[in-house]
């Protein structure tokens, strides 16, 4: 427990926090969450992104696939490939909320958009041209703006258009973190 708080403090700290105390870890309490009766295929595997979006609803990418949690039970996302309106692949990189009900998903197959009254999502990846690379590693969303890191080079999506620009400036780079400041910059 003690090794716990030690972790938990020096996260806090590395995160970004306005002074050097540690929270009070004594009024903390994790559940583990585990299907038992659920096979291993079922798992999402090491888990690679993690976001809540505007409804509270818990969102877990992994190296094969997105989780979505709402309160009491896992629904697992999964590329398939006779289904145009599943995830472009099951290696998820990277979530960001979006506007409205929409959130934003980096895979290593393309940029992906879900939309949550629908239950599906919209591809933008080097197969249809939306996005000429594919292999998403980072993601920031602001301004009406979907801000694309992969990993040759950095791109934006202008939300309601059909394609991604590249930036080219970062032509060739990887770009493996986004960070937006408070002006969305």
């Amino acid at each position: 427990m003690v090794l716990l708080r030690v972790l938990v403090c020096v996260i806090y700290l590395l995160g970004g926090a306005h002074g050097y105390a540690c929270p009070n870890t004594d009024e903390w309490r994790f559940t583990h969450w585990m299907d038992e009766s659920a096979p291993t295929a079922d798992s999402i595997g090491a888990v690679n992104a993690l976001a809540q979006d505007k409804q509270g609803i818990i969102w877990v990418g992994g190296e094969n696939g997105l989780a979505r949690f709402t309160a009491d039970q896992f629904k697992v996302f999964r590329h398939s490939v006779n289904d145009a309106k599943s995830i472009s692949n099951s290696y998820v990189s990277s979530i960001v909320n979006g506007a409205a009900d929409q959130l934003w998903i980096g895979t290593n197959g393309g940029l992906n958009s879900y939309d949550m009254r629908t239950d599906t999502f919209i591809r933008y990846d080097s197969r249809n041209g939306r996005l000429l690379n594919d292999n998403i590693l980072s993601l920031a969303y602001g301004d009406g703006h979907v801000w694309i890191g992969t990993l040759e080079g950095f791109w934006f999506l202008k939300v309601g258009s059909d394609r991604a620009q590249e930036v080219t400036a970062l032509r060739g780079l990887t770009v493996y973190t986004l960070h937006l400041t408070e002006g969305g910059a």
